[in-house]
């Protein structure tokens, strides 16, 4: 008989081919990936960091032994819960088939009302559903074996606070797949086999998986087709790469569109051609307005090529190498700068340097273009500059000038190749050479850099720093290779049809900016208060702002995305088209604003969850009421934000605001509020 936990639950319900082998008895691979294994790592130091810090809170964990039988581990974990221990490390609960092994168990409450609560360590940013349904396996032993109740329990992630969890609104959906789980251990007969999906990121059984779908010729190597796109071509008997490469151009896929069936045909035809002679090849794809290669600015002497590496395992995460190549300097060749971060300190210092090397790069040559490749660089940027309140208005510079330039995007959009993917590493067989260096892959350049982290030895850091160097040029060369590739007559193309009004709206907020410039300046040198207090109010003249660069930034990516990805984003509806059957409806109170009757493909799962259960499976299409004005962008003035829907802190700060300035009508927005109350406080 099998035990049953909550892992193997999280495992079945991520992947049921998974949960099989494991039934089956088949183990994986001995040689454990070391990204893995890294990740395993630093989960128990950080369970070891979460268990010091309870520990100064209760005072000594009962510690159960890990190393001794299931019967000694729950009979130790029953003597201390009936001692009325405050802390319990490790416990073992067992009942039936089900197992677990809860990393905390906190008492709540007098010792002679006891109840207790499950607590554990995950490393990751934020919470997950499967953290919590582990906590309400938990839960459901504690409650069946010692009769007592549990309403609560915690999750204690890498970064931030712990994050509470009321467990008695996930019990009932927790049992149904906990049954669900019972009956597929139970069929002897069941039958599953390797589908793509999330869980093939961490799984252990991955390389097995993959050996089988190389065997099997699947689909699943196209490149750009998702886990969910090879169900449903298998669904239609399109079960290998040949099958798809073979696909006429009137062939239908159930929740397919014809134009991703196409380029999903086309790519397969590409990759089998490839295989066939043994040379990688590609094709130009149609020139679009604004896409492709009207995405590349005209090259410059000053151009630079940046590429960056982080630990997110570090910690909050840390970016612990910015890299840039370029004639730096007015120098005549290009040559190639590591800037180093081993702390957040450092971090925030090589974050500031880069941006000054960037901006200095762009004074001296100011047609000079910052290339990277994939959103990794400039998202890590925002991140950075929000994080430390730093460099922000330099940053918006340099993206309100598209200084950065997104090689990713201009290949995807220009060009089809015959590699499995559009990673930069795939596409060097196009234009480059191999790589040799002893890291070979970003993995690699993280798992080496935890190894620093323990030994100090500098050749890793060398090795690491090599491989970025790597990156860079490859960028370097790509550029170049795209420039040879560029058809005639295509020059950068921005398109933005609100142009002329942004500039004016620029020039508004660069008046603006210089007005709390000036306040903040006054705020800061008063004689008044504590230099602390002083400190945070000046900075409240940018809360409002700073909360709004997230979405702005965002709306501003996607500026340069192409209508595929903007279908598949979970943030985004693409490929909407006006529905000409309906007029359009004014909207009350706007006097330029109509509201018309959109028609456009489901991508993301995330919104056809949110679809009715009368339409469980999802649909072709759907009809969406979108409030749009006549402008394609409006821009969104600062304030407007009520201060009754502000977080508690600022709230209590704009009321500390409102008694010293000693008059405070309603105010219209959190901007013009502090911004008035500034004024009257130092008039």
């Amino acid at each position: 008989m099998h035990s049953l936990s909550a892992s193997r639950l999280n495992d079945y319900l991520g992947c049921p081919h998974q949960a099989a082998l494991w039934l089956a008895g088949i183990k994986p691979a001995e040689d454990a990936d070391a990204t893995l294994q890294l990740i395993r790592d630093k989960g128990f130091e950080h369970e070891a960091a979460v268990l010091a810090r309870l520990e100064e809170r209760f005072g000594p964990a009962e510690r159960i032994p890990s190393g001794g039988s299931l019967a000694d581990r729950t009979r130790l974990t029953r003597e201390a819960i009936a001692r009325g221990a405050k802390l319990i490390y490790q416990a073992a609960l067992t009942k039936d088939a089900w197992l677990g092994y809860p990393d905390f168990l906190v008492r709540n409450g007098d010792p002679g009302a006891t109840t207790f609560e499950p607590e554990d360590a995950k490393l990751s940013r934020s919470a997950k559903g499967e953290y919590v349904l582990q906590l309400g396996i938990y839960a459901e032993l504690l409650e069946e074996l010692f009769g007592i109740p549990v309403q609560g329990g915690v999750i204690h992630v890498a970064a931030g606070e712990p994050e509470p969890f009321d467990l008695r609104r996930t019990r009932f959906i927790l049992r149904r797949l906990m049954r669900s789980f019972e009956r597929f251990v139970a069929d002897e007969k069941r039958a599953t086999k390797p589908q793509p999906c999330a869980a093939c990121a961490q799984c252990d059984y991955k390389a097995r998986c993959e050996s089988e779908w190389r065997e099997a010729d699947s689909p699943f190597f196209v490149a750009g087709v998702s886990g969910a796109q090879v169900i449903k071509l298998a669904a239609a008997s399109v079960t290998t790469l040949a099958q798809l490469a073979a696909l006429p151009p009137s062939a239908k896929i159930d929740g397919m569109g014809a134009e991703t069936l196409t380029k999903l045909s086309a790519q397969a035809r590409l990759q089998a051609a490839a295989r066939t002679s043994g040379q990688h090849n590609f094709e130009l794809l149609p020139h679009a307005r604004g896409r492709g290669f009207a995405m590349l600015p005209a090259p410059d002497d000053g151009d630079l090529y940046f590429d960056m590496e982080g630990d997110p395992l570090a910690g909050e995460g840390l970016e612990y190498l910015f890299g840039v190549y370029g004639r730096l300097n007015g120098e005549r060749e290009p040559t190639f700068r590591p800037i180093w971060a081993h702390s957040p300190a450092e971090e925030k210092v090589a974050f500031e340097n880069l941006m000054r090397l960037l901006l200095e790069q762009v004074r001296r040559h100011p047609g000079a273009h910052i290339y990277h490749y994939a959103a990794y660089e400039t998202t890590a940027l925002k991140r950075l500059a929000m994080r430390y309140a730093t460099m922000e208005a330099e940053l918006d510079q340099l993206l309100r000038e598209r200084r950065f330039v997104d090689l990713y995007r201009v290949v995807v959009q220009a060009l089809r190749a015959s590699t499995e993917s559009y990673s930069i590493k795939d596409l060097e067989a196009l234009y480059w050479r191999e790589r040799s260096g002893e890291v070979r892959t970003a993995s690699d350049s993280i798992v080496e850099y935890e190894r620093w982290c323990l030994t100090k030895d500098n050749a890793i850091l060398d090795a690491i720093a090599a491989y970025n160097k790597d990156d860079c040029v490859s960028t370097a060369q790509l550029h170049a290779w795209l420039e040879s590739l560029r058809p005639a007559g295509v020059t950068l193309e921005i398109v933005d049809d609100a142009a002329s009004e942004k500039r004016e709206q620029s020039a508004e907020r660069a008046q603006l900016e210089a007005r709390k410039q000036v306040l903040a300046a006054a705020v800061r040198a008063s004689p008044h208060g504590d230099a602390r207090v002083r400190e945070l109010i000046a900075e409240l003249l940018w809360f409002h702002q700073r909360s709004q660069k997230p979405g702005w930034w965002a709306l501003f990516e996607r500026q340069a995305w192409s209508e595929d990805e903007l279908v598949d984003d979970a943030e985004s509806l693409g490929g909407l088209q006006r529905d000409t059957s309906t007029a359009p409806v004014p909207v009350k109170r706007s006097l330029d604003a109509l509201r018309w009757r959109l028609r456009g493909p489901i991508g993301p799962v995330a919104l056809a969850k949110r679809l009715s259960a009368e339409d469980p499976e999802g649909a072709a299409f759907m009809i969406a009421e979108v409030a749009a004005t006549l402008r394609s962008v409006a821009w969104q003035p600062l304030g407007t934000l009520r201060r009754d829907a502000i977080n508690p802190e600022v709230t209590e700060i704009t009321r500390s605001l409102q008694d010293l300035a000693r008059q405070a009508p309603a105010p219209p927005s959190l901007a013009s509020y502090v911004t008035a109350s500034f004024e009257e406080l130092l008039s």
